[in-house]
């Protein structure tokens, strides 16, 4: 893990590094006011040499949590932001209440799947037809988190 990554929550002023991440890492990227539309406690930014290196979008639902979106800056990746933003986002759920965590993944990404499950997270099912541009199926993947659980 990178010790210059520094979490906090995100605000009105990120929303444009963050959909400039969208566009560039998601082949159909959410719009401007869906991130607005999700801006919450549980909505979190990496930064790192003062930019934005990746978000995390999450929402708790009675004991559910879910992962909305996660997504880290192509020259920002494999230096431990994906595993810093994922643990303190599922630790944030599991203080709202969450005992498990759910998520979707297109079933092409091997390297998100493989992120998943090295993180902990279990597939569970499949949803037909989820994702557009292109066209394809989503993977549903699950975490149970205990109530004393820590981020690593």
């Amino acid at each position: 893990m990178d010790s210059r990554c520094l979490i906090r929550l995100a605000t009105a002023a990120d929303l444009p590094a963050m959909v400039a991440i969208e566009r560039a890492v998601f082949s159909d990227p959410w719009t401007a006011s869906a991130f607005q539309a999700l801006m919450g406690p549980s909505s979190l930014v990496a930064i790192m040499d003062g930019e934005i290196a990746g978000y995390v979008f999450a929402r708790v639902l009675a004991d559910e949590g879910e992962i909305l979106n996660l997504a880290v800056r192509a020259e920002r990746r494999g230096q431990g932001v994906g595993r810093r933003l994922l643990d303190c986002s599922v630790d944030q759920l599991r203080k709202d209440g969450a005992r498990t965590v759910y998520l979707e993944v297109r079933a092409s990404n091997d390297t998100g799947q493989a992120f998943y499950r090295r993180m902990g997270f279990e597939e569970i099912g499949r949803r037909r037809g989820y994702y557009d541009k292109p066209h394809e199926d989503a993977l549903v993947f699950a975490r149970r988190i205990a109530i004393s659980e820590r981020p690593a």
